[in-house]
């Protein structure tokens, strides 16, 4: 932080220290979080400073300091791109690969600029880990926001002992859903300091656009739609495999990742699939092409193999007026009533995914079904949902 940059942060209200090894121009669920979060910050009188590293699963650079009107980010070059994907479900051989660089980039910081914080936003275990080391050297408030339902049952008794250990310490711990809430309380968190919280769109964007003016057209009756990461757990591969049975459809497809080769091949032989590429929304362009591809979609398709935290995707669906397809697991069913999303079995399988959306291809969108989802989103996917976070930043009564 430069000295004429502290100046600036003694004139608000709260100075938040957001710290996670994941930001834009990376994407995804937690980067899109991330970005709604510090522009409502900003709107509310909070400075953000955000350490991260520069995106781990490509070679996309964003600026090594970049500073806006209410944040600043602070990147750092990690070594091994690609390597995060191949470790995230090898705990711990991830946490050893993220920790290191982050740690100490935010401890020196931390030493050099602890005045000027008034409160630590950790996001994920790594960063809530290095939230408490800085905890230790001096004392704020500490809050830590989960992205993801661990699902201890089915995982090491280390995790589980990790993240009760570390997560003890804060203040307040902003849960991705009831379902987070509750497996932490399970594990012996105090009830008191977990709250669940809800994502949240910008409605004023996300909303369904004239079908008959898209900068997109179709030639199908019915048109699926799905954005992810393209990593086996997010179910990308079913989702191509239907769209080879399905020829009476066309299937659109966003995002990249670690299965982008088997993906380009099973696009190059279907002539029902559409393949967008990676769509950045801060850029106004590609941003206007998801927002079409979002009203150009009769179902959004989420084929999601794993309990799934918090979806971004499915609220900016909703918000669109288009019905999500998901599997009845993780946190979706705490946030999406069956008014308006359509749930397959919890446990899904390529069989199933096909006999769903064959099911659907004589129901396509209709003015009903849009009213429903926007009204839904108006009242349970907008900006007021971030106001929990706010008051977390704020001292106990």
């Amino acid at each position: 932080m430069e000295p004429e940059q502290k100046e600036t942060l003694k004139k608000k209200k709260k100075n938040v220290l957001i710290i996670c090894p994941f930001f834009r121009p990376n994407i995804g669920g937690v980067e899109t979080h991330l970005d709604r979060l510090i522009e409502y910050l900003g709107k509310n009188d909070y400075y953000s400073i955000v350490l991260t590293y520069q995106p781990l699963a490509s070679k996309t650079k964003g600026a090594r300091r970049e500073y806006g009107e209410n944040f600043e980010v602070h990147r750092l070059q990690w070594f091994g791109t690609g390597l995060f994907e191949q470790l995230e479900t090898k705990f711990p051989l991830v946490f050893t690969y993220v920790f290191p660089g982050l740690f100490i980039k935010s401890m020196l910081f931390y030493m050099v600029n602890h005045k000027h914080i008034d409160v630590i936003h950790a996001h994920g275990l790594v960063a809530a880990t290095i939230g408490l080391f800085c905890k230790l050297f001096v004392n704020k408030r500490m809050v830590v926001s989960t992205h993801a339902i661990y699902s201890f049952e089915n995982r090491k008794r280390l995790l589980k002992l990790l993240v009760a250990g570390i997560l003890f310490f804060y203040d307040k711990i902003l849960a991705v859903s009831e379902v987070s809430k509750q497996e932490l309380i399970k594990i012996g968190l105090p009830a008191r300091k977990i709250e669940a919280f809800r994502n949240w769109v910008d409605t004023d964007v996300f909303k369904p656009r004239d079908r008959q003016k898209l900068s997109i057209t179709s030639d199908k009756k019915i048109n699926f739609l799905m954005i992810s990461r393209f990593i086996e757990k997010k179910g990308v591969l079913l989702y191509l495999k239907a769209a080879e049975k399905i020829k009476e459809a066309n299937f659109y497809l966003v995002g990249a990742g670690q299965l982008q080769h088997e993906v380009d091949s099973l696009v190059s032989k279907s002539a029902n699939v559409e393949y967008m590429g990676i769509l950045n929304q801060s850029d106004p362009k590609q941003c206007s092409t998801m927002l079409d591809l979002y009203s150009l979609a009769d179902y959004f398709v989420s084929p999601y193999l794993y309990d799934e935290g918090y979806s971004i995707t499915l609220c900016e669906s909703v918000a669109s007026g288009t019905v999500p397809v998901i599997p009845e697991r993780g946190s979706p069913p705490t946030f999406l009533t069956k008014e308006v999303a359509h749930y397959m079995p919890a446990v899904i399988n390529e069989e199933i995914l096909i006999n769903t959306l064959q099911g659907l291809l004589s129901h396509p969108k209709d003015e009903d079904s849009i009213k429903n989802c926007r009204e839904y989103a108006l009242k349970y996917l907008g900006f007021s949902n971030a106001k929990i976070i706010t008051d977390a930043y704020k001292e106990d009564e």
